[in-house]
Protein backbone atom coordinates (compact mmCIF):
# COMPACT_ATOMS: atom_id res chain seq x y z
CA UNK A 1 0.00 0.00 0.00
CA UNK A 2 1.36 3.40 -0.91
CA UNK A 3 1.37 6.16 2.07
CA UNK A 4 1.69 9.68 1.16
CA UNK A 5 2.93 11.87 2.63
CA UNK A 6 2.21 15.28 1.22
CA UNK A 7 -1.15 16.20 0.07
CA UNK A 8 -0.10 17.46 -3.45
CA UNK A 9 1.15 14.15 -4.04
CA UNK A 10 -1.59 12.16 -3.02
CA UNK A 11 -3.82 14.71 -5.30
CA UNK A 12 -1.41 13.82 -8.39
CA UNK A 13 -2.02 10.05 -7.68
CA UNK A 14 -5.63 10.69 -7.50
CA UNK A 15 -5.59 11.96 -10.49
CA UNK A 16 -3.88 9.22 -12.42
CA UNK A 17 -5.71 6.71 -11.25
CA UNK A 18 -9.12 9.11 -12.25
CA UNK A 19 -8.17 8.65 -15.74
CA UNK A 20 -9.21 5.28 -16.66
CA UNK A 21 -12.69 6.30 -15.08
CA UNK A 22 -13.17 9.29 -16.94
CA UNK A 23 -11.79 7.59 -20.28
CA UNK A 24 -14.47 4.98 -19.53
CA UNK A 25 -17.12 8.10 -19.15
CA UNK A 26 -15.93 9.82 -22.65
CA UNK A 27 -13.51 12.21 -21.40
CA UNK A 28 -9.99 11.66 -21.43
CA UNK A 29 -8.09 13.83 -19.06
CA UNK A 30 -5.19 16.72 -20.57
CA UNK A 31 -1.62 15.35 -19.41
CA UNK A 32 -1.16 18.81 -18.17
CA UNK A 33 -2.62 19.15 -14.97
CA UNK A 34 -1.56 20.45 -11.74
CA UNK A 35 -3.41 20.08 -8.58
CA UNK A 36 -2.08 21.56 -5.39
CA UNK A 37 -3.81 21.90 -1.81
CA UNK A 38 -4.33 25.67 -1.52
CA UNK A 39 -7.50 27.76 -0.69
CA UNK A 40 -9.38 28.76 -4.01
CA UNK A 41 -9.21 32.39 -4.65
CA UNK A 42 -12.65 32.95 -3.72
CA UNK A 43 -12.79 30.73 -1.39
CA UNK A 44 -13.25 33.59 1.73
CA UNK A 45 -16.27 35.01 -0.39
CA UNK A 46 -18.11 32.25 -1.67
CA UNK A 47 -16.80 29.50 0.49
CA UNK A 48 -15.36 27.54 -2.47
CA UNK A 49 -13.74 24.66 -1.19
CA UNK A 50 -12.30 23.61 -4.96
CA UNK A 51 -11.45 25.87 -8.02
CA UNK A 52 -10.13 24.98 -11.56
CA UNK A 53 -8.28 27.40 -13.68
CA UNK A 54 -8.18 26.65 -17.59
CA UNK A 55 -4.64 25.43 -19.17
CA UNK A 56 -4.85 28.93 -21.28
CA UNK A 57 -4.75 30.78 -17.77
CA UNK A 58 -1.44 29.35 -17.24
CA UNK A 59 2.05 29.71 -18.14
CA UNK A 60 3.32 26.38 -19.18
CA UNK A 61 -0.34 25.62 -20.31
CA UNK A 62 -1.52 23.26 -17.29
CA UNK A 63 -4.66 22.96 -15.99
CA UNK A 64 -4.34 24.29 -12.42
CA UNK A 65 -6.52 22.81 -9.56
CA UNK A 66 -6.77 23.51 -6.23
CA UNK A 67 -8.31 21.57 -3.26
CA UNK A 68 -8.97 23.39 -0.04
CA UNK A 69 -6.48 22.38 2.89
CA UNK A 70 -9.45 22.76 5.56
CA UNK A 71 -11.22 19.44 3.62
CA UNK A 72 -9.62 16.95 6.12
CA UNK A 73 -12.23 13.55 5.17
CA UNK A 74 -10.17 12.23 2.09
CA UNK A 75 -13.31 10.77 0.82
CA UNK A 76 -14.21 14.64 0.52
CA UNK A 77 -11.52 16.24 -1.23
CA UNK A 78 -11.80 13.40 -3.76
CA UNK A 79 -15.45 13.72 -4.53
CA UNK A 80 -14.09 17.57 -4.91
CA UNK A 81 -11.41 16.71 -7.23
CA UNK A 82 -13.62 14.51 -9.57
CA UNK A 83 -15.60 17.83 -9.64
CA UNK A 84 -12.51 20.34 -10.44
CA UNK A 85 -11.56 17.46 -13.21
CA UNK A 86 -14.68 17.68 -14.83
CA UNK A 87 -14.14 21.27 -15.48
CA UNK A 88 -11.01 19.85 -17.85
CA UNK A 89 -13.33 18.81 -20.57
CA UNK A 90 -14.11 20.80 -23.21
CA UNK A 91 -16.94 23.62 -22.91
CA UNK A 92 -16.64 22.80 -18.98
CA UNK A 93 -14.87 25.42 -17.76
CA UNK A 94 -18.71 26.71 -15.91
CA UNK A 95 -21.43 24.53 -14.60
CA UNK A 96 -23.44 24.63 -17.81
CA UNK A 97 -25.03 21.89 -19.44
CA UNK A 98 -21.83 20.66 -20.60
CA UNK A 99 -20.37 20.15 -16.92
CA UNK A 100 -23.52 18.50 -15.73
CA UNK A 101 -23.41 15.95 -18.32
CA UNK A 102 -19.59 15.27 -17.01
CA UNK A 103 -20.22 14.92 -13.17
CA UNK A 104 -23.61 13.63 -13.52
CA UNK A 105 -22.34 10.27 -15.20
CA UNK A 106 -20.21 10.13 -12.09
CA UNK A 107 -23.22 10.75 -9.52
CA UNK A 108 -24.95 8.26 -11.38
CA UNK A 109 -22.14 5.52 -10.45
CA UNK A 110 -22.02 6.89 -7.35
CA UNK A 111 -18.71 7.77 -7.35
CA UNK A 112 -18.94 11.33 -5.98
CA UNK A 113 -21.48 13.16 -3.20
CA UNK A 114 -23.42 16.34 -4.76
CA UNK A 115 -21.17 18.83 -5.13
Amino acid sequence: MLIHTERETYLQSAVEELRPSFSANGHTLPLAIRVSCALPSNAKRSGAIGECWADTRSADGHYEIFISPTLADPARVFDVLIHELCHTAKGCMNHGVNFQKHINLFRTKRIIEKT
